[in-house]
């Protein structure tokens, strides 16, 4: 808001904006608010706001990757390396750990080591106070398993109750220059992170 709005909460979780000018006393203030015509009413939600931290990440068989565990600082982290390392092998692991799908693959074989008959990555996040261990196990013969502080997970979504992630990449310069269908993905993608039962119902349209 600029300087000449004023913001006032009430008891209901509801926010009035009533527009004020600078300079003026408290009296001269409640004159003018009587000859305000024009209120705008915002409903505000209010929400905890908690720090997520992602404190460990194991991966085996995953990629290129034998068998590598990497501990992470919780203010910030570098990632790197020579080209053809695993750099991007590493956040593509966060990535699926948090939504159950990878930013990259088609289908779940393709991030299996050529050596490996099955692919573990397994995560240790700080969300809502709580610690979590996210697991996956993909396989090539059979569909995947998934747990969360190892409860066994129904589906995709109850990855993304744990964390959420944003991945970008120059292939995402797409959304500007393909059609709306690359568009309308991305927006699936970030949906079906912050509603789960989004997540479900697109799962049921492309079935």
């Amino acid at each position: 808001f600029g300087p000449d709005a004023g913001l006032y909460f009430s008891d209901m979780g509801f926010a009035q904006i009533e527009h004020t000018q600078p300079g003026l006393t408290d009296t001269a203030t409640d004159r003018q608010r009587q000859r305000i015509s024009h209120q705008a009413f915002v409903e505000i939600e209010f929400q905890t706001f908690f720090f997520t931290f992602l404190l460990e990440l194991t991966l085996e068989g995953f990629r290129n990757y034998g068998r590598e565990t990497a501990a992470f600082d919780p203010d910030c982290n570098v990632i790197f390396g020579e080209n053809a390392q695993g750099k991007t092998n590493l956040l593509e692991a966060v990535v699926y750990l948090s939504r159950g799908k990878s930013p990259r693959a088609r289908t779940d074989r393709e991030m299996i080591g050529f050596d490996a008959s099955a692919a573990v990555m397994e995560a240790k996040v700080l969300s809502r106070d709580r610690e979590f261990r996210t697991r996956v196990e993909l396989y090539r013969d059979r569909r995947r398993k998934m747990w969360v502080n190892q409860v066994p997970a129904k589906n995709s979504a109850a990855l993304s109750q744990v964390y959420h992630t944003v991945f970008f990449c120059p292939e995402d310069l797409n959304l500007i220059r393909e059609g709306a269908a690359s568009r309308r993905r991305f927006m699936d993608t970030a949906l079906c992170q912050l509603r789960p039962r989004y997540a479900a119902a697109l799962a049921e349209y492309h079935r």
